[in-house]
């Protein structure tokens, strides 16, 4: 005889709706339909997702608009967190846009020494310039490792 709580009778029950999560450029959209009159319960239902979920978006709009003017983070992320090192972050985003711009080839052994020569030069205890850490600043920022055209590569 089954009992109440076995496996057959939880395969059977319905645990409600698949959990979702907004891209900052999605979270930007849904905050526009709203401020275009359209109703919050619409919105919410044409994206599948509960009239909590439209609340707490609508709640945290200044930080969304906030990252979303000043480009802090790339549209495709679905989390609004900054890295627990942001003045290493800053330094190291800024120097590499110098970079870029200058056409110099850079690889990841060469980031990442540049990483740690930021952290000794900021006095940041505690941090280490690992290929995870180089990795999630890459996916943070939206860097690409690209190829230098034109001239030959110089370090």
């Amino acid at each position: 005889m089954c009992r109440r709580w076995c496996c057959h009778e939880l395969n059977n029950h319905s645990y409600g709706k698949k959990r979702k999560q907004f891209s900052l450029s999605d979270k930007v959209d849904i905050l526009r339909e709203i401020q275009g009159r359209k109703k919050r319960a619409i919105v919410a239902k044409e994206r599948g997702v509960a009239r909590s979920t439209i609340a707490m978006i609508l709640k945290d709009k200044e930080n969304i608009f906030k990252h979303q003017q000043e480009s802090q983070l790339v549209p495709s992320r679905k989390r609004l967190r900054l890295g627990d090192f942001q003045n290493i972050d800053a330094a190291v985003l800024t120097w590499f846009k110098d970079v870029r711009a200058q056409n110099v080839y850079m690889s990841g052994p060469m980031l990442q020494e540049k990483v740690q020569q930021f952290a000794t030069i900021l006095e940041v205890t505690g941090f280490e310039a690992s290929s995870g850490w180089i990795h999630r600043f890459r996916q943070r920022n939206g860097v690409t490792w690209q190829t230098v055209s034109g001239k030959k590569c110089s370090r």
